[in-house]
């Protein structure tokens, strides 16, 4: 796949998981006095949803660094090997997969909850289901740091194209300033 499908891939596939956080964020908004657990998956997916926030934001391209076509053109391509190597697909794809589950089972938990509280029933449902909790938000931090490993990753290369370009401009600018 060449380079810049594979990063209009990622971007693509970060929409679908940032979509599928916010499903899952609002189902845990509608309730109240939410037991710990759920609140700190509450806060996790906050988290997920802002790096996934991020990451697209880097990859896509913005008018000024398409104004030097080929530094833009050589940084697509180094961008497209590095998302083809750390992979961040299956990242972004378990992440999906992961809130689809998560919402789904949260709206079962709380099925006989109304909006202003969690109903007894609801509860002890909960609790009984928390050891299930608990391990969603070990797989969704897990899915957290590697878009986040993705997003340093590509902010590292963007920085370090950057400088190189300002070094080859460097005796340009000098040789402007002599004249």
């Amino acid at each position: 796949m060449d380079p810049l499908s594979v990063t209009a891939s990622v971007i693509a596939v970060a929409g679908l998981a940032v979509q599928s956080t916010k499903a899952a964020t609002k189902v845990i908004d509608g309730l109240q006095e939410a037991p710990q657990v759920i609140v700190h998956s509450r806060a996790l997916l906050s988290g997920t949803e802002d790096s996934l926030t991020a990451l697209t934001a880097i990859l896509k391209p913005t008018r000024s660094s398409s104004s030097s076509s080929s530094s833009s053109s050589s940084t697509s391509t180094h961008l497209g090997a590095i998302l083809r190597d750390i992979r961040p697909q299956r990242a972004l794809d378990s992440t999906k997969l992961l809130c689809d589950n998560f919402t789904k089972a949260i709206c079962q938990y709380t099925a006989h909850s109304r909006c202003s509280a969690l109903s007894k029933g609801d509860r002890v449902n909960v609790s009984l289901h928390e050891s299930e909790i608990t391990r969603f938000n070990r797989q969704s931090n897990g899915c957290q740091d590697t878009i986040t490993v993705a997003v340093t990753t590509v902010t590292l290369l963007i920085s370090s194209r950057t400088s190189e370009n300002i070094e080859q401009m460097s005796p340009r600018f000098a040789a402007l300033e002599q004249t």
